[in-house]
């Protein structure tokens, strides 16, 4: 009875250190990385000038999952750079100055941006499909 005691208790400690030491090989962050291949980045820059109430250029497009960076130059007045539908994206762009607004993690849509008061744009965040590439 002992030793089938025995022989059941190394079998389950047995199997829990393998449960363990499988998941932990398959599912556990590398140190200093993550799980699984992950999507490349790509940075998108585009200047932009706010000049007499108008953006220039005034619409553009991005890829999903791309960063656009906007060199915003405000020419003639202080403005306010806001995307409808980005929330935490309000960014002064003092007047004479160049400002970098980084925009990521937009879903797929037609968004409209403006530098309050007067002037829009529109922005676009495509998707490739499988053809395309």
């Amino acid at each position: 009875m002992m030793l089938v005691l025995l022989v059941a208790f190394v079998g389950l400690a047995g199997k829990i250190w393998l449960d363990r030491t499988h998941q932990n090989a398959i599912f556990a962050p590398v140190p200093g990385g993550t799980v699984g291949p992950q999507p490349t980045q790509v940075a998108n820059t585009v200047n932009v000038t706010a000049d007499k109430g108008h953006f220039s250029p005034s619409t553009f497009t991005t890829e999903l999952l791309d960063k656009l960076i906007l060199n915003v130059t405000a020419v003639d007045r202080d403005y306010t750079f806001t995307i409808a539908g980005y929330p935490r994206l309000t960014t002064p762009l003092p007047k004479g100055k160049t400002t970098q607004v980084v925009i990521t993690q937009l879903g797929i849509d037609t968004y409209t941006y403006s530098c309050n008061p007067g002037c829009t744009g529109t922005l676009t965040v495509t998707q490739k499909t499988d053809q395309e590439e």
